[in-house]
């Protein structure tokens, strides 16, 4: 075994499996919701550990060289890009089947109230720790100004929406939380995006036709410049928006769940031929597979297995916090010389920081998470007390 070799990812991701199906994670079961779609709930998961599992082939060569870059292997430089591509997919399918539902009329103060209280307080959790990490490291000094300290502080404050800068002089900011939170940037501009959306619902443009566009004419450009992200995280979204049209029409045809879940492979294996998953004919592919996912397709049962449905639960926080737990495990020397000893032993910490990540991000989710949606919640339904609902309202629908 090298330190590029898949079989970590797959008896890592069993042994997971294993693990999060006992008893021990009980507390994650969750009433069952009919409004759910179950089988991304078991996807969930799955996309959250693959971003795991290519941040832990790229901390090999970090730890070796300084450098946060992809890793010299497609399988592991392709298997993180493509759980967040599924990831932004998700959220365009869900926002956008509620839009198209309600005719274009949604109960905007819930969903942006609801919003904060769904993503912050983790957030929140996990900046407060890399502020702590940075802070030791540079030895309480202040190697900026007071002023410029506040900036930069109240930049990573603002729960992702602008893209956190280097704190205190520390070089390695970014990379304490493995560098996700660019992600949360483009959530949050869907998220601004949908009044838009809803308006052009309610002026009677037809939702599949829209959402086609939105997929055509970025993926055509892409066609003829280099890999943007504004350009191709709007052909993710507007991917998953797809999938929810082509649904509300009834256009998406259920197939046999294993001629189904050999397509989803086919169609996924298929992008590990690109160079990057990030180009048209990929975000196609991974497009075509999450239609499949979202009409009911369980991938030969993995989906929905009861683990699946708890890591899924809990993926926010596994990919939120995983540079911490990558952290924890390779900062000190010691561990940081043994990891770098041999392919085993450098996997082995990985495995082992993937643990304590779940652990960790279960405990978030009882102890913060959940607490967090509860709260949310109820200050969204105080917002809406004599205020008219969205049901009330007259609407023309696409």
């Amino acid at each position: 075994m090298d330190y590029l070799s898949i079989w970590p990812f797959f008896a890592g991701l069993a042994i997971l499996l294993v693990i999060v199906g006992t008893p021990l994670f009980a507390a994650l079961d969750a009433p069952a919701e009919t409004e759910r779609v179950t089988t991304l709930d078991g996807l969930r998961g799955y996309l959250a550990l693959a971003v795991v599992f290519h941040h832990g082939a790229i901390y090999h060569f970090y730890l070796e060289s300084g450098a946060w870059q992809l890793p010299p292997s497609r399988f592991y430089a392709l298997v993180g890009p493509m759980g967040v591509a599924l990831f932004f997919m998700i959220t365009g399918y869900l926002f956008w089947g509620r839009l198209v539902r309600g005719g274009g009329v949604l109960d905007w103060r819930g969903l942006y109230v609801g919003r904060v209280f769904r993503l912050g307080p983790l957030y929140l959790l996990a900046v407060a720790i890399m502020f702590v990490v940075i802070f030791a490291s540079t030895g309480l000094v202040l190697n900026v100004s007071p002023l410029e300290l506040t900036r930069q502080i109240g930049s990573w404050l603002i729960l992702g929406v602008i893209k956190g800068p280097k704190l205190n002089g520390y070089e390695n900011t970014e990379q304490i939380l493995a560098g996700v939170t660019w992600t949360l940037r483009y959530e949050w501009l869907f998220y601004f995006s949908l009044p838009l959306l809803a308006w052009a619902l309610r002026k009677g443009y037809r939702h599949l036709t829209l959402a086609a566009l939105l997929v055509a004419v970025p993926a055509a450009v892409l066609l003829f410049i280099p890999p943007n992200r504004d350009v191709y995280a709007t052909v993710l979204f507007a991917l998953g928006m797809l999938a929810a049209s082509l649904q509300q029409k009834g256009l998406s045809v259920r197939q046999p769940d294993g001629l189904a879940s050999a397509a989803v492979l086919g169609l996924l294996g298929s992008v590990l031929f690109f160079d990057s998953a990030y180009q048209t004919m990929p975000m196609l592919l991974m497009g075509g597979a999450f239609c499949f996912i979202a009409n009911g397709c369980t991938v030969f049962g993995l989906l929905s297995l009861r683990a699946a449905h708890r890591l899924g639960a809990i993926s926010y926080g596994i990919y939120l916090l995983q540079g911490l737990a990558l952290a924890v495990f390779f900062r000190p020397d010691a561990v940081r010389a043994y990891g770098l000893s041999s392919p085993l032993a450098h996997w082995s910490l990985v495995a082992a920081s993937l643990l304590l990540l779940v652990v960790g991000s279960a405990l978030a989710h009882v102890l913060l998470e959940r607490p967090g949606i509860a709260l949310g919640k109820t200050i969204a339904r105080r917002y809406r007390v004599n205020s008219p609902r969205p049901q009330d309202r007259t609407v023309t629908k696409a």
